[in-house]
């Protein structure tokens, strides 16, 4: 069980955070960003085009360690963007001026942190080029955006994509006043959080990832290994937040229940109307609006400065 004192949480002063807008600059930057995503692919399969950077090359490739295949080093027609780094570095750089039907022997060397079996390892890869994938540009019109869009033109998206951006800088903003004041809150007190708190919560983050790896065939210490950490470092580097975070957790809990501030199941029920989805977390929902609960009780009842 933690103990609070000393915790004060009416007529606080707390700065705000900055006010972000949207500009010009940044709808037309959307605006290029969609108009480059509607460019076509051309498949070219003659032998008078060479590969470069920006290509996507639609390969073979088999990998060999000491003269051996390795499971998982090979793939037939594979799309591979040249110049993204999805590969082994130096791979997609050999790949460079190849033509079509051209075969190649592709040399590199493992990362030292990777697969434990790879790692530091040469490897020979055979690459065949079947064809090559270039994008072509494509004009912006208002053709172009009805064709793609259920909007009717060029002025239509950005006045679309404007409105979205407002009410998403709201959002955020609404996000950083809240955590503003919570953090000025959770500073005025005093609240004991064991190491055996901390120890559980990193030990149920920790579960999760090992849940989600599974989807990868993969373990967590392999997981941080290959991201140049270990599970004890990371743990580590993770705990000082990780106490930051139950603090944030407990004070709110705290104020919750000495301000009657806890949501009846009749309010759930009434927030859940019309929503058609299978196996919901009532239990959760009602947190997460007990939670809402505090964060407008407090804004309301503390005062902003700029």
């Amino acid at each position: 069980m933690a103990f609070i004192t000393n915790l004060k949480y009416k007529g606080l002063t707390v700065k705000l955070p900055e006010v972000v807008t949207i500009t010009e600059d940044d709808v037309l930057a959307e605006l290029e960003r969609f108009r480059a995503s509607q460019a076509e692919t051309v498949e070219i399969t003659s032998d008078d085009v060479v590969l470069k950077n920006g290509d996507t090359a639609c390969i073979y490739f088999c990998g060999y360690v000491n003269g051996e295949k390795f499971p998982g080093g090979e793939a037939d027609k594979y799309d591979l963007v040249i110049g993204s780094h999805t590969f082994i570095p130096g791979f997609e750089e050999q790949m460079v001026g190849m033509k079509v039907g051209e075969e190649r022997d592709v040399l590199v060397t493992f990362p030292e942190v990777y697969e434990p079996s790879l790692a530091g390892k040469d490897a020979t890869f055979k690459v065949k080029l079947y064809c090559v994938k270039q994008l072509k540009e494509v004009e912006l019109t208002d053709e172009l955006v009805k064709k793609a869009t259920n909007l009717e033109s060029i002025e239509a998206f950005k006045a679309g994509y404007r409105a979205y951006m407002q009410d998403k800088l709201a959002q955020d903003y609404m996000a950083k006043k809240h955590e503003a004041l919570l953090d000025a809150v959770v500073a005025t007190a005093n609240v004991e959080v064991t190491k055996d708190m901390v120890d559980a919560q990193i030990e149920t983050m920790l579960k999760s990832l090992e849940r989600d790896l599974t989807y990868y065939n993969m373990t967590v210490d392999q997981y941080f290994e290959m991201n140049g950490t270990t599970k004890e470092a990371e743990t580590e580097r993770i705990r000082d937040q990780v106490k930051v975070n139950i603090k944030k957790v407990l004070v709110v809990e705290e104020i919750m229940n000495l301000e009657n501030l806890i949501v009846s199941d009749e309010e759930v029920e009434e927030f859940l109307k019309g929503n058609q989805a299978e196996n919901i977390d009532k239990e959760g929902v009602k947190t997460n609006l007990s939670y809402a609960k505090v964060l407008e009780f407090l804004d309301k009842n503390n005062n902003w400065e700029k």
